[in-house]
Parts: structure tokens; sequence; C-alpha cells
């Protein structure tokens, strides 16, 4: 009879993922190290995550599901707009300083994202932060022509 996944276990491994993902270029990173700092066996990782690219993603969505959700609750508490941003950018900071890890993991991957949506043509650019065009005339944040 196989083992029951629980949600506290598939939370080990996604922690110690997102560390092993801080620290490791992608390509570095061996499923063996990620199970032995979550103190599982490797086939224990791969029986909660198919392959190591949908356990880097669920480690990053992960992240955003949890920043979220201690957003919500917080900011639902502050009457004025002005406070609840106020408290949105302190739990912000907050939730960054206590996992530096996670957001050093989302900065230092952000080419990556880009590379995948741009697709195989135009990852050369985007490598670098640009698209094919460069950054010339473009807004950096949505990619749209600048007037």
């Amino acid at each position: 009879m196989p083992r029951a996944k629980t949600i506290s276990k598939r939370a080990e491994i996604l922690e110690a993922a997102s560390r092993v993902f801080a620290e490791k270029e992608f390509h570095e990173v061996l499923i063996d190290d990620v199970a032995a700092l979550a103190g599982v066996g490797k086939g224990t990782v791969y029986r909660y995550f198919r392959t190591k690219e949908e356990l880097y993603f669920e480690t990053i969505l992960q992240a955003f599901d949890d920043l979220h959700a201690l957003l919500v609750k917080t900011s639902s508490k502050e009457a004025s707009a002005t406070s609840r941003l106020e408290r949105i950018a302190r739990e912000t900071l907050q939730f960054s300083s206590q996992r530096r890890h996670l957001f050093s993991l989302l900065q230092s991957d952000e080419r990556r994202f880009a590379m995948r949506e741009a697709g195989p043509s135009q990852a050369a650019g985007r490598h670098h932060g640009l698209g094919p065009e460069g950054d010339r005339g473009r807004n950096r944040e949505s990619g749209v022509p600048r007037r």
C-alpha cells in the first residue's frame, strides 16, 4: 500500500527546495540536494513533484501564495486605504526579511521566466533582461512601448 502524501511533508520539501534553488543555478541543483536538506529520500521528492522543473515552479508559487495569504489576512484589519498600503509594505518587507533566500531566488531567476515566455528564438536577448530590441523605447516593467 503506497504511503499517503501529507501537507507537512510537501511543505518541508518546498522549504528545502527554496533554499537549494536560491543557492545554486537551476541546472546545478540536484534532487538529492533537496531531499537531503528536507530529510527525505529522493523518491519521496519525486512522489510529490514529478520533475525538477515542477518542484522549482511550485516552490515559487508557494512563496507567492504564502505572501498573498499574509497580506489578505493583515491588510483587511486596516480601515483606510493609506493604512492598508502601509501595512502591505511593512508585511512585505518583513516577509522578505524573514525569507531572504526566497526573494534572492525570485530576483535571480526573473530572467528565466522572461526567457521561458519569449521562447528559444528570443532567449539570447532576454538572458540579460532585454527583449530582442533591447530596452530602447520600452517600459522595463510592462514591455509596453514608451510614448
